[in-house]
């Protein structure tokens, strides 16, 4: 069986970071979701909106917290999905596998480190041929 549960949405409120008593990081994070779609007379009609409490775990959840307000984000969810309705108002609780930021309507930078340029990388014929690798293991003379 196969699950898979992508969904795109705007943060609704702050990322909450917060650490467990044996120091896992958790990041809870409220995404909302409003369909629009098109009524016969061709107007945009706002659809339902559905909100989706999102948590996240360990270096996820520490990135997720840097997230703002009002970023839109794209999130694929665990299979522990579960609903919720109070009030004709439902609302998703689920595991989030992965966050990315959207760039539909947005920008968004990298903020990962550049990798070395081929000058700074050795070049093969400067790596001998065990790999060049320490294993801790002593080798033969």
């Amino acid at each position: 069986m196969l699950f898979n549960f992508v969904i795109e949405g705007n943060i609704a409120q702050a990322p909450e970071l917060r650490f467990t008593d044996s120091g896992v990081a958790v990041c809870n994070l409220r995404l909302m979701y409003n369909g629009r779609y098109r009524n016969n007379a061709g107007q945009w009609v706002d659809g339902r909106t559905v909100a989706i409490d999102l948590t996240c775990w360990r270096q996820l959840a520490e990135r997720a917290a840097e997230l703002k307000k009002g970023d839109t984000i794209i999130a694929e969810i665990g299979d522990d999905l579960r609903a919720e309705s109070r009030n004709n108002y439902t609302t998703l609780r689920a595991t989030a596998q992965n966050v990315s930021v959207s760039m539909r309507w947005h920008p968004a930078a990298s903020l990962r480190e550049a990798r070395p340029t081929s000058e700074q990388r050795p070049h093969l014929s400067e790596v001998p041929a065990d790999g060049g690798y320490s294993t801790g293991i002593p080798q033969p003379a």
